[in-house]
């Protein structure tokens, strides 16, 4: 189950019924981890993205892969 980080400027620690605590990268992460449906509804938010948990401590951003680039044609 995922993490949720909320980077928007009035993320509180207390969202939609779940604790948030403060981020060491900036905004507020999930203080536990949420059901995927919870965390799809917050995802679909702009300013709410996924983190993962660094070694049960507090959850590290997850990198987004980078978009792919079309091929030039000659």
């Amino acid at each position: 189950m995922p993490y949720v980080l909320c980077t928007r400027p009035n993320a509180s620690d207390n969202i939609n019924g779940f604790p948030f605590v403060p981020h060491p990268g900036g905004g507020m992460v999930s203080a536990d981890d949420l059901p995927e449906d919870v965390a799809a509804n917050f995802l679909a938010i702009p300013g709410y993205s996924l983190v993962a948990p660094a070694g049960g401590s507090a959850p590290e951003p997850v990198a987004a892969p980078s978009p792919q680039k079309p091929a030039k044609s000659k």
